[in-house]
């Protein structure tokens, strides 16, 4: 620094300027290395710029280092331990003990309970070996900088030296699935302790965290990859954690409404829920009960035995205080932290909900209703969170006792009596609630419980019930964190971490004003669609009832056979304003009439003079593109704002966030906080704007000062320019010469692309200004003498800085270009494209053969000008050519990962494209044509393969 300082100081000569920047590239990559340090250590990833080589990732690292040290712990006996190597000692033999397996007994076939769900052609892909462009994309998919295992190499090390070991990791993985056997130290794990509570004083108190080596994550990735698409139909719907398509708050609705029956409906005896609490649920999971289920299940022995290599290889050593303890080999459990883990847990969990499900279908319990007319809950769960409802009498309650005996015996876990707890209705008589406490050897739950994060009893005080958020945002915000990061910074933690607070509870509740309000000011420092709210609704409906109107803003049908669909009320044009069509003239009667009636079923098209007999030309052309499918299937209700149709908080939030926000008050402010450019510097425009900069005019206003000239030229300033005062550009000659230099740089005229063109000069002039306003602060404060060079070299390098800030983090590695790739022999591929344009589309097919010689190429013009529907108009017509030319093997290659995936039938179905999808089933149904799944990223495209014949 004092080296660059000195040069700053002499004449601007070529040599000068040559040194300064060496010294200036020197001292950024010192900087650079010695902030990517310190984030490291901290393992703070909300903040991406700014703020990252100062005192709050300093006292970050600090403090976690701090509260992850273990200076004393409280033995069984009750004594205190204070010697390092005792409490390593007692930390040892603790969890020796607790993967330690127990003796449990269970049925091979588990009662039956479990039938084989695996297809033969479902156990022959998880059984396949993996390519290296899978293994390769599994690893490139990790996040770069989780902590590492015993190799002690984080994921970035493999992504940037791939070409150096990449061969290496390939040959490792394809070894494991070809032998089925894992070397002892690619499964050696560190179990990190994080304390469960603010002042842990007992080993309980710690949960032990898996670190695994980076090879073994690779192998449970790949398995997880191909076993997660199938947890749909071997996992009942009572559980939903990790299962695509399934969302936590669905649990929290059934909860709620249940429990808010219970104050309602008058049941003969009674009504209960139990919250359990599996003691240690993971770490006590048997190994032969694990394999057991799986077998059940269907699946082939050879992916067994992958699992349960996984599973059964593994060794720990428990980190603690910095050192490590012996090595230890388990006999039981599941690693929390290997990515495995949740997907086998939830296996073995199904044998519960089964047991409970077979009481239930034998008429032996009733489960709980939340109406009459209702379907029956005996149980929710997500993951090891788990809620029973029952009749409250003797035999349900031991039913379901005898239930939980099972499960435990079988599967080793055990239930935490004393931590689980009951809910009673409003009209349980005593004298049951006291039997049935006795029975189940639990207490009632307190008013205070918390379920998935959130209250699981609502009272009339709301404000009091969700005071916890509060709460929360005011120690996030208010504590040390926010006081160590600058204005910047701190805006950026309201945004990226404060804001997200309340998202998870706000999805499921109706949050008070009150609490809404005074989160705000910590800031600042089918019957369902129709009916009203019943007085006696939960609040969980009420909170439903009140979004209704976002909801039919984006809720529209697709079209099927048409039969539950009323032409005039419903929505089920998805290009017009309601989403419904327009009658051709007043005199048009809207009588009740189903869209069915506009169908020609026999030749599944429209029938074009009855919509121009009902509708104005506009809705005409509008329900014309909609696509009749050639199977008769059902309408259904989709959301529009979604690409997969499905329902989502964020797309309704934004929805309604851009209506609400149509009007132009407070525009200006919002493009502030659109800029490209450095938060720091869209806070310092900010505090222009609002005219609460600490100016010389600002700071005359509260006291008195003689010298009000810029404090850069010493010129007075103007009338005119009021309200700016010594920061004016348009006054100040030195302000103006460094404008005129930093907007016509030489890189400019290489900035072909007018929205980069309009970045670059955004990100300029705010740069542009802090520069100003930092000069200004120097010469006024310091007595510094201007120096425009350097400004104008501070404005270059802060400008780079931002740039590179921006780049994904640690994704700088060389990825290799896209290039087209011959098919296999006797295979001919059909490249596959649409250009779309506003009001239709081109779409056109090259056919190649295996050597890359083109053999036919076509293009037409599709009426299609969504993107999506042109994508797969084009699919669908490479899929009639290939039929018309008789290919007998042919690959179908394109860009569209949504169109490609809704053809593999992957989770969600994409409303717009879907419709030309069931026009695919005609070709694909054809004697002799079946559908095999490519793997490929964007760049590359995605593949989809149809052989005809064999």
């Amino acid at each position: 620094m004092l080296q660059i300082q000195q040069i700053q100081q002499n004449e601007a000569t070529e040599e000068n300027h040559r040194n300064e920047a060496c010294l200036q590239y020197e001292l950024s990559e010192w900087l650079l290395r010695n902030e990517i340090l310190w984030r490291q250590k901290s393992r703070e990833t909300w903040l991406r710029e700014g703020d990252k080589n100062s005192k709050y990732f300093h006292l970050s690292t600090i403090i976690r280092r701090r509260r992850n040290k273990i200076d004393t712990i409280k033995s069984d006996l009750g004594e205190w331990i204070t010697d390092r190597k005792e409490i390593r000692k007692h930390f040892l033999t603790h969890f020796t003990s607790q993967f330690c397996e127990e003796e449990v007994d269970f049925p091979t076939n588990l009662e039956e309970l479990i039938p084989n769900s695996i297809s033969d052609s479902e156990n022959e892909e998880l059984c396949r070996i993996p390519t290296p462009q899978e293994i390769k994309k599994t690893l490139f998919d990790m996040s770069a900088q989780k902590s590492p295992g015993p190799d002690g190499l984080p994921v970035l090390f493999y992504k940037k030296y791939w070409g150096t070991v990449g061969n290496d990791v390939i040959r490792a993985v394809t070894n494991f699935f070809i032998s089925g056997r894992l070397l002892r130290e690619v499964n050696n794990t560190f179990l990190v302790l994080i304390p469960k509570v603010q002042n842990p004083t007992s080993v309980n108190h710690f949960r032990p965290i898996s670190l695994c080596n980076v090879v073994y994550k690779i192998i449970a990735k790949i398995l997880v990859s191909r076993l997660r698409p199938l947890l749909h139909k071997l996992i009942s719907p009572c559980q939903s954690a990790f299962i695509p398509g399934r969302w936590v708050a669905e649990n929290e609705v059934i909860v709620q409404e249940l429990l808010h029956s219970f104050k309602q409906r008058k049941v003969k005896g009674g009504m209960m829920a139990i919250k359990l609490d599996l003691q240690k649920a993971y770490d006590r999971v048997n190994w032969s009960f694990l394999q057991t289920v799986l077998r059940n299940f269907g699946f082939k022995e050879t992916f067994i035995a992958w699992i349960m290599e996984c599973v059964t290889s593994v060794s720990f050593k428990l980190l603690i205080n910095g050192g490590l303890t012996d090595s230890f080999n388990p006999s039981r459990g599941l690693r929390q932290g290997d990515p495995l883990s949740p997907y086998l847990f939830i296996l073995c969990q199904e044998t519960l909900s089964r047991l409970i499900e077979k009481q239930l279908s034998e008429r032996r319990i009733n489960g709980v209703k939340a109406s009459i007319g209702g379907p029956a809950i005996t149980h929710v769960m997500y993951a090891d969170d788990i809620i029973l409802f029952s009749k409250t009498n003797k035999k349900e309650t031991t039913i379901l006792n005898q239930c939980l005996d099972t499960y435990c015996t079988w599967s080793g876990q055990i239930v935490n009596r004393n931590k689980s707890g009951l809910v009673f209705s409003k009209y349980t008589p005593k004298p049951t609630i006291g039997h049935t406490k006795h029975l189940l050897q639990m207490k009632t739950l307190k008013k205070d419980a918390i379920y998935l994060g959130a209250p699981l009893f609502l009272s009339k005080a709301s404000v009091r019930d969700f005071q916890f958020l509060k709460e929360r945002l005011e120690a996030k915000l208010m504590g040390w964190r926010s006081k160590c990061l600058s204005w910047a910074g701190r805006c950026t933690m309201i945004k990226s971490v404060a804001q997200a607070l309340p998202t998870y509870v706000m999805s499921t509740f109706e949050l008070p004003n009150k609490i809404c309000e005074s989160m705000d000011a910590l800031n600042r420092r089918k019957d369902w669609l129709s009916k009203e709210p019943m007085k006696t609704a939960s609040p969980i409906w009420r909170a439903i009832e009140k979004a209704k109107k976002i909801v039919l803003k984006g809720a529209c049908y697709m079209v099927g056979d048409g039969n539950s669909i009323n032409i005039w009320k419903d929505p089920w044009v998805p290009w017009l304003e309601d989403f419904k069509p327009k009658p051709k003239d007043d005199s048009i009667q809207l009588n009740p009439q189903m869209v069915s009636s506009l169908i020609d079923q026999n030749a599944h098209k429209w029938k074009l003079e009855a919509l121009e007999q009902l509708f104005d030309q506009e809705s005409v052309e509008a329900i014309s593109r909609i696509i009749i499918p050639i199977r008769q299937r059902e309408d259904k209700l989709m959301w529009i704002h979604d690409h997969k149709g499905v329902f989502t908080v964020k797309s309704a939030y934004k929805l309604n966030h851009d209506n609400s926000s149509g009007s132009n008050a407070g525009f200006e402010w919002q493009r502030i906080w659109k800029l490209k450019a450095h938060e720091r510097t869209k806070m310092l425009i900010w505090r222009i704007g609002a005219n609460v900069l600490p100016t010389k005019e600002r700071i005359a206003q509260r006291m008195p000062i003689s010298d009000t000239s810029c404090s850069l030229c010493k010129s007075q300033i103007p009338p005119a320019a009021s309200g700016v005062s010594d920061l004016t550009v348009l006054v100040c000659r030195n302000n103006e010469d460094i404008v005129k230099i930093v907007l016509d740089p030489p890189c400019l005229g290489r900035l072909q692309n007018k929205a980069e063109l309009k970045d670059h000069y955004s990100l300029i002039m705010g740069t542009t200004i802090e520069a100003i306003w930092n000069l200004r602060n120097r010469v006024l404060h310091n007595g510094e003498h201007i120096n425009l060079d350097a400004v104008v070299n501070n404005i270059e390098s802060r400008i780079l800085e931002y740039k590179l800030s921006k780049e994904p983090p640690n994704q700088k590695v060389p990825t290799e270009p896209a290039r087209w790739c011959c098919p296999p022999p006797n295979v001919v591929k059909l490249n596959v494209d649409a250009a779309i344009a506003s009001d239709f589309s081109t779409l056109a097919v090259i056919a190649r053969d295996s050597n890359g010689n083109i053999l036919k190429a076509w293009a037409k013009r599709s009426s299609h000008s969504d993107p999506l529907q042109g994508e797969t108009c084009a699919i669908l017509w490479a899929l009639k050519l290939a039929a018309e030319e008789s290919f007998l093997h042919i690959l179908v290659e394109g860009d569209s990962k949504i169109s490609f995936d809704a053809i593999q039938v992957v989770t969600g179905v994409m409303r717009r494209a879907l419709n030309v999808l069931l026009q695919t089933e005609r070709v694909r149904g054809r004697e002799g044509v079946a559908t095999e799944r490519g793997s490929c990223d964007r760049e590359r495209g995605r593949e989809e393969e149809l052989r005809r014949g064999s």
